[in-house]
């Protein structure tokens, strides 16, 4: 009797190991949290100065609003090197924490937006420059600024808003401005428009009468020249003529 031959084992393919994902990154994982001040790692060479008066007015005003933003690829700061900075001088004078700073044994901990990892180290670049420059391409609407800030009445109203008395005036000069030019515009275009066109003269009061006894002696000579147009235009042509116009040589 033939022996039984155990059954041919077929070896299993090996399962790809799944990739596995950094807890901080996607999009749902984007949240905020607090990092001790000394913790946080700046952008090296960052180019955006700062105004620390203007941050601390607001800070001081309305607590601490904006987390700052980390490059999870590189554990580094895209966003939030003023207000860091601010915190840091604040913390070393020994003085109060701005509302929703977070305070444990004297160390201060900063709200930071996490989950953010970009592509490269020149993509992050990309995003801090952006993050200050996008802001200030926008400009602003002087008419509608000019009307918030003309409800501030006195110089410490604008305490907070990185305004001040003088941008009022400033911007109340712009609008009428803009309003001039406008209105320069908009009677060019009928100008330009116009089946007729008008030249102004101007002469001194004493020659006025001689000018005005010259023209009419014209037209009272010359039935064609019936208007101060029609002198003007022969009067041109004949000089032109002449050449007398050309400069001596």
């Amino acid at each position: 009797m033939a022996a039984k031959t155990s059954p041919k084992k077929t070896a299993k393919k090996a399962t790809p190991a799944k990739a596995q994902q950094h807890p901080d990154v996607g999009p749902s994982k984007m949240r905020v949290e607090y990092r001790e001040i000394g913790e946080m790692r700046k952008w090296p060479h960052n180019p955006k100065e700062h105004d620390l008066q203007a941050l601390r007015e607001s800070m001081e005003l309305n607590g601490y609003v904006d987390p700052c933003v980390i490059d999870e690829r590189s554990g580094k700061m895209v966003s939030g090197h003023g207000r860091l900075e601010l915190l840091e001088l604040m913390w070393a004078k020994g003085e109060k924490a701005p509302e929703r700073i977070m305070v444990k044994a004297g160390r201060w901990f900063v709200p930071v937006l996490r989950g953010i990892p970009f592509k490269d180290e020149a993509a992050a670049e990309k995003y801090l420059l952006a993050a200050n420059r996008i802001t200030e391409l926008g400009g602003w609407n002087p008419k509608f600024l000019t009307e918030i800030l003309s409800a501030y009445k006195e110089p410490a109203a604008f305490l907070g808003t990185g305004f001040s008395t003088e941008d009022v005036a400033k911007f109340l000069t712009m609008i009428k401005g803009d309003r001039i030019e406008k209105n320069t515009d908009e009677r060019k275009e009928v100008f330009d428009n116009a089946t007729i066109k008008q030249i102004v003269l101007y002469f001194p009061t004493a020659q006025f009468e001689s000018v005005i006894a010259s023209l009419t002696k014209i037209m009272e000579a010359r039935e064609d020249l019936n208007s101060h147009t029609a002198i003007f235009v022969e009067m041109l042509d004949a000089y032109l003529a002449s050449g007398r116009w050309r400069k001596a040589s």
